[in-house]
């Protein structure tokens, strides 16, 4: 009776594992790069101006050079609020395991208040920063603004231990007209060279863990 017990035991301890294992392993998205962003990610006028190409986007570039998905979670027009009411389904949802966040550029058209930004894209930090996650914060800025932003994605990297992506954008990329596809966007050209600046932040952390090709 007593050996009959233990075997059933030992029976329902082996389905509760394997069902416990296999949830685990069901998360797919765990081995995922989740870009989120705006209509810089979106792919905003690569190839057609005033339509979303995310094909040509610098995600899409980036992925040609990872073993592991990339997931293109901009959308056009999204200030860093926008954006925030956004991060469980875009972002959350696929589980992933690096988060690139790009926002703060319609904020900056639309003059809402840095304040107001840094405190957006706080929450959006603490939302998605799991304790596990590789996150990286991608400021990028033109010679009109102010050091107040300039300095607000410093401190939001700096404070939040993550990583800042330096982009500059309005600098080496705006300047060269064959790489714009208007005033503020980059056409398939100028997203391939802003793949090349993401590709470059990440590449220590994904040849650290065997996530290139």
């Amino acid at each position: 009776m007593k050996s009959k017990l233990l075997f059933v035991l030992w029976v329902v301890f082996s389905v509760v594992f394997m069902a416990c294992a296999t949830t685990r392993g069901s998360t797919s998205g765990e081995e995922t790069i989740v870009c989120f962003g705006d209509s810089l990610t979106s792919g905003y006028s690569a190839t057609v101006v005033g339509k979303d190409d995310k094909s040509k986007a610098w995600p899409a570039f980036l992925q040609n050079k990872v073993n592991i998905p990339v997931i293109n979670a901009g959308v056009g027009g999204d200030n860093t609020a926008q954006g925030l009411a956004r991060v469980k389904k875009d972002v959350l949802s696929k589980n992933p395991r690096i988060v690139i966040i790009f926002l703060g550029g319609n904020d900056y058209i639309q003059r809402i208040h840095p304040d107001t930004t840094k405190n957006n894209l706080q929450k959006i930090i603490d939302m998605v920063n799991d304790g596990r996650r590789k996150i990286y914060i991608t400021s990028f800025y033109g010679p009109d603004w102010f050091d107040e932003v300039k300095d607000m994605y410093n401190t939001l990297a700096s404070s939040n231990n993550i990583e800042l992506i330096d982009l500059p954008f309005f600098g080496e990329i705006r300047a060269k007209k064959e790489l714009m596809a208007d005033e503020l966007h980059p056409n398939a050209k100028g997203c391939e060279i802003m793949a090349d600046y993401f590709f470059k932040a990440l590449k220590p952390y994904l040849e650290a863990n065997n996530l290139l090709k």
